[in-house]
């Protein structure tokens, strides 16, 4: 069975791509700015709950390449959308080691769901960069294990501050039963809603159009003889 923290990550990566694909998938500018608009107020909504993980998976699928390069619909996005998405990611940002979001949780009393990627990579980090002996003696490095115990003192008392929630897993199930999108499949959708070249869309517009026509034509034709002959009216 997966361990708990692997279903996290990938939790967390199904939840991203959900995001990236509700945008992507959505043909008219408007229905998709609106997709973002409430996608942002989840985000604003789940941060004020002090489920910062949760922010970190819409973040993500908000930042991937493939959303980021519609221009036309981050140009289309109210002010108060583009200027929360600033808010959260000056949160969570990586920069001086997350020193903003590192702050927020030190401060925050509620129950909290913090962001593990920040505590995986204080674990690698402490673990890689120090030896499990002290150098040129059989003596254990306390100090190492005094560090890795640290981080994981940090996430036990996140996890002793609890939300209380009801299971709603049928409920989620239901909500979205479109599939997920792989990069290229998103990327391609990415340009086909908002092409690099206008002159590009309106040449596969004609092309789609004319191919069109040709299916309908036939169509047409395919019709036209299994009613004669359907009817017994040919030879």
């Amino acid at each position: 069975a997966d361990s708990p923290l692997l279903g996290m990550v990938n939790a967390f990566n199904a939840v991203s791509n959900w995001v990236t694909a509700k945008i992507v998938r959505e043909v008219k500018l408007r229905d998709r700015t609106n997709v973002v608009d409430k996608l942002v107020r989840v985000m604003e909504y789940l941060h004020h709950m002090g489920n910062f993980h949760g922010v970190m998976q819409i973040l993500g699928g908000l930042n991937r390449s493939c959303v980021r390069r519609l221009r036309k619909t981050w140009d289309d996005v109210s002010s108060d959308t583009t200027k929360a998405v600033e808010n959260m990611e000056a949160l969570m940002s990586h920069s001086s080691s997350y020193k903003n979001y590192r702050n927020t949780i030190s401060r925050w009393s509620g129950p909290i769901l913090p962001f593990i990627g920040v505590y995986l990579t204080d674990l690698t980090f402490i673990n890689d960069g120090n030896p499990n002996l002290i150098p040129d003696t059989e003596l254990i490095n306390f100090k190492k294990r005094y560090m890795l115990a640290k981080v994981i003192q940090q996430v036990k008392l996140c996890q002793s501050r609890r939300f209380k929630f009801r299971n709603l897993h049928r409920e989620l199930v239901a909500l979205d039963k479109s599939g997920p999108l792989s990069e290229e499949e998103a990327f391609t959708m990415s340009l086909k809603i908002e092409p690099r070249n206008p002159s590009e869309a309106i040449e596969a517009m004609l092309i789609k159009e004319d191919q069109m026509k040709r299916e309908i034509e036939e169509l047409q034709v395919s019709v036209f003889f299994f009613m004669w002959y359907g009817c017994g009216c040919g030879c």
